[in-house]
């Protein structure tokens, strides 16, 4: 899936299709990590394990997709809590139910995506924290790779089993956009290249005058 948050214009396939999550679950975390601490459920500083504590969790989990900092929020918070949060907000396609292969659909990470974009997820601070930290991600090999070295991508990836996934708001100069790639195919070391030619093509097309 692809949207001009310019125009509103969407390009899409499969977009209610069902797909495990990989890690992009980790961007339902940090939605509702950071409305447990508005709320002040959690304080950033508080420890989850050992040294570990919310906001160093929640860095670790983006940045450089820590399975092991998105368990310990996500057990912190409850799997059913995350869920039953994202429908009040009207991001309806997640299903965190099944801990070890949750579901998404392109569509549901979009809207979720577009309430960052538009700094109305939670408050307008945390949509700014969430942006700064998918903006820092260190998995830069999809959707930012035949991109200009200008352009700037808040994005979050995923990998398990046979999917490869890439998703993120992409700030362009004539306009933004969401692009959405949940993949599945035989060969998932092709995805990488895959996602970023596409990403290109796309990107090319989009800024075209």
């Amino acid at each position: 899936m692809v949207k001009d948050l310019k125009s509103g214009e969407s390009y899409t396939t499969s977009a209610s299709k069902n797909i495990p999550t990989a890690s992009i679950y980790k961007l339902a975390v940090m939605y509702k990590t950071y409305d447990a601490i508005e709320k002040g459920e959690l304080k950033k500083d508080q420890a989850l394990s050992g040294d570990l504590s919310v906001e160093k969790a929640l860095e670790l989990m983006i940045t450089i997709s820590d399975n092991a900092s998105a368990l310990s929020l996500a057990d912190k918070l409850g799997w059913v809590n995350i869920n039953n949060f994202l429908i009040s907000e009207g991001i309806n396609g997640f299903n965190l139910m099944i801990k070890d292969y949750p579901t998404t659909t392109a569509q549901a990470v979009s809207d979720l995506l577009e309430k960052i974009y538009n700094k109305k997820a939670v408050s307008l601070g945390a949509s700014e924290e969430m942006t700064k930290l998918m903006l820092a991600q260190t998995h830069n090999d999809r959707i930012p790779q035949n991109l200009p070295t200008n352009i700037k991508v808040a994005h979050k990836t995923g990998e398990l089993d046979n999917y490869r996934h890439d998703v993120g708001i992409v700030y362009g100069l004539k306009s933004d956009y969401i692009f959405v790639f949940l993949t599945e195919t035989p060969v998932p070391e092709n995805s990488y290249g895959n996602i970023a030619k596409l990403t290109k093509t796309m990107f090319e097309a989009l800024e075209k005058d």
